[in-house]
């Protein structure tokens, strides 16, 4: 100690670290950075303890220090996504909806099919006092007989407006056999009648049959692929509320429709071969056969307006006439094209909570899969 007091390195001497030895050294390393009289002994005593207690108090799966760094994180993580969460999940909803509206029946697009009443492939003939508001068309054919005592609107026998109206029903005819039908909307075997509806895809695989009174209800479209005939009973009905409309319904018929006496039928038949009208019904809508004709008998047929087709122009009652100025179907015109491929159906009719529950369902999915990513991220 006096030497190294002497020679100016008194600060050298240190007290052992270690609580059992606490021996004197001289600290001979270069930065006086030494701690133990000797590190065989002292030093890795030392070390070895401190190890020891490191592992008796690290943290394991019940310690609270977990759950407080858990908590630490979680709020962290809280902090800093509100706003890129609000923003997947506005997106997911737009996706859910749109993918909602996919999957919903789309307007086939009738073209200058649209502004006729009656269109057949072959000939009209009409028996009786029937009246037609809209036009009357016939092509490739040109034969139209019972004109009067029926009264109609503008008659095209076999000219190029006829000819454009086929063709474009050729092709609505295959965009509503085309369009996915769900597996709950098979109707194949089932009665219509008693029936409520909403807007969609409705399918049946035989002849369907309709007693009674069939209810559409809501905004949208509809589109019925009959893969037969489509025949309904006497006195039938078909009754629109919640908005829905006569130009949004399609019946696409793989065969022919026979529409028996006294039915009050709606919508824009497309029959791949005859439509025959029986005595007194009605249509509010359109009969458009593509290769076959059209038989009319005391019928009264009112071409609708809206979806993109204006009013018809007005048409005289035949002689003697005893059917009805107009067709009740409890709605109103709808202006502009009808709601399919650019949005979700609108009106009470549609499913509203199962569409919310399905946007809900794929935010948080969305949301999940953020905040997992953006973990994984700042671990790496």
């Amino acid at each position: 100690m006096f030497a190294a007091i002497g020679a100016g390195t008194w600060e050298r001497l240190k007290g052992c670290a270690n609580e059992s030895c606490q021996w004197a050294f001289y600290d001979s390393s270069k930065y006086r950075s030494r701690r133990w009289c000797e590190m065989a002994g002292c030093s890795n005593d030392a070390k070895g303890r401190a190890y020891r207690a490191r592992r008796q108090t690290a943290p394991g799966p019940d310690n609270d220090f977990v759950d407080d760094l858990l908590k630490r994180a979680y709020a962290g993580r809280v902090k800093r996504t509100p706003r890129y969460l609000i923003s997947i999940a506005a997106a997911a909803l737009v996706v859910g909806a749109n993918a909602l509206s996919a999957l919903a029946a789309t307007d086939p697009g009738l073209g200058v099919a649209g502004t006729f009443a009656v269109l057949a492939g072959t000939t009209v003939t009409n028996t009786g006092p029937s009246w037609i508001t809209g036009g009357l068309g016939v092509a490739p054919g040109s034969a139209v007989t019972g004109f009067p005592p029926g009264t109609s609107g503008a008659q095209h026998k076999g000219d190029s407006v006829a000819t454009t109206a086929q063709t474009n029903l050729t092709a609505a005819y295959v965009n509503a056999a085309a369009q996915p039908c769900p597996g709950t909307n098979n109707f194949t075997g089932v009665n219509l009648g008693g029936k409520i509806l909403v807007p969609g895809v409705y399918c049946q695989t035989t002849a369907p049959t309709l007693t009674g009174t069939l209810t559409l209800k809501g905004s949208g479209v509809y589109i019925f692929q009959i893969g037969s005939t489509l025949v309904t009973a006497s006195g039938s009905r078909v009754v629109l509320t919640g908005g829905a409309q006569p130009c949004q319904i399609f019946w696409q018929v793989s065969s022919s429709a026979t529409i028996a006496t006294s039915t009050s039928f709606v919508g824009t038949i497309m029959a791949l071969t005859s439509i025959a009208m029986q005595t007194r019904a009605t249509l509010s809508g359109r009969a458009l056969a593509r290769n076959g004709a059209v038989t009319l008998d005391t019928n009264r047929i009112i071409r609708p307006a809206g979806c993109g087709y204006n009013s018809p122009t007005f048409v005289a009652p035949p002689a003697g006439n005893t059917l009805p100025t107009t067709l009740s179907t409890s709605s109103t015109a709808v202006v502009g094209a009808p709601n399919g491929g650019g949005g979700p159906p609108q009106g009470s009719g549609f499913a509203w909570l199962p569409a919310l529950l399905a946007g809900g369902l794929v935010g948080a999915a969305a949301v999940s899969v953020g905040l997992s990513r953006r973990g994984q991220h700042r671990r790496t």
